[in-house]
């Protein structure tokens, strides 16, 4: 992380200026960085989740337990083979619906953070506020942020007064 003594410097660093970029260098800002968006992978089925949990190595080394188990059963009946190869399935089972259960919580959740991306945001373009898709937002570009406003981007602060910023949807700290 570089560390700039002056605003100037700074400025200097990104390769921009206190009006903003013009059109042109965002728009190859755009094409060099790519656009300014969180991209999950494709929401998954849940069946195929489910399945997922039955073709891990693990589970799969129980299964092949519990098989042999069964086999041995049908070998030397009257043993308690059937019993071991039940109680393996049913810790494969029940080992794939919690490891489910999480998953799916985990895929509903990462999901709704898209619901805090901001859509849309005002910042300096040749030299002029503009509002913009929060998806155009580039390197170099200066934000404009007031209250209640969600941050898209990481950035630098160049003015606040009062700034109190909340990161409880990230960190769980309030501030």
């Amino acid at each position: 992380m570089e560390v700039y003594k002056t605003r100037q410097d700074l400025f200097d660093g990104l390769s921009c200026s206190p009006d903003g970029l013009s059109s042109t260098e965002a728009r190859a800002r755009k094409h060099q960085y790519g656009a300014n968006e969180i991209s999950f992978h494709r929401a998954r089925s849940p069946w195929r989740m489910l399945l997922d949990e039955f073709i891990a190595l693990f589970p799969l080394l129980l299964l092949a337990s519990s098989i042999l188990s069964w086999f041995a059963h049908i070998m030397r009946p009257g043993e308690g083979y059937e019993l071991i190869a039940v109680a393996l399935l049913v810790v494969v089972v029940l080992n794939a619906m919690v490891s489910f259960i999480q998953n799916y919580k985990v895929e509903k959740m990462m999901l709704s953070f898209l619901d805090y991306i901001p859509r849309q945001v005002v910042l300096l373009r040749d030299g002029e506020k503009v509002l913009v898709d929060a998806r155009e937002v580039v390197p170099g570009d200066v934000l404009f942020v007031q209250e209640g406003d969600k941050i898209c981007a990481d950035g630098v602060i160049l003015n606040s007064s009062q700034l109190l910023v909340d990161e409880s949807i990230i960190t769980g700290e309030s501030e």
